[in-house]
């Protein structure tokens, strides 16, 4: 993809920062083509197994039947996994921007500590 975006592109004319920036915007682009799609396979997989669980709670009510209630295990099993996955992901989605934004209170704290110190040392 880059290979061919450069074979393309990379003409003694085009401005370098011009060709840098367009990368840029290419390779974004397809992450988020790659994020789309995998979040659509990922809502599909649990329609499905939300769809399953509830036609065996059906069948399950209706016959009383062991080995539909081991296949609905199962199946809340998986659909709990996806869930963990989840939160799993939303959990290190927020430590990233915890530690990226940093501790900002922590930070002026230690600013305000330090400008007080330092106005201690001027007046003494």
């Amino acid at each position: 993809m880059i290979s061919h975006f450069l074979t393309l592109n990379d003409t003694p004319t085009t401005n370098i920062v011009t060709l840098w920036e367009t990368l840029k915007a290419l390779v974004r682009g397809q992450f988020i083509a790659i994020t789309a799609r995998q979040n659509a396979v990922h809502r599909d997989k649990r329609q499905q197994l939300e769809d399953e669980i509830q036609a065996l709670e059906v069948t399950h009510r209706q016959t009383g039947s062991l080995a539909v209630r081991r296949q609905l295990t199962i199946q809340q099993k998986q659909l709990r996994a996806l869930d963990e996955d989840k939160a799993e992901y939303v959990i290190l989605r927020t430590k990233k921007k915890f530690y990226t934004g940093g501790n900002r209170a922590g930070l002026l704290l230690a600013h305000r500590l330090r400008t007080q110190i330092a106005e201690r040392r001027w007046q003494n």
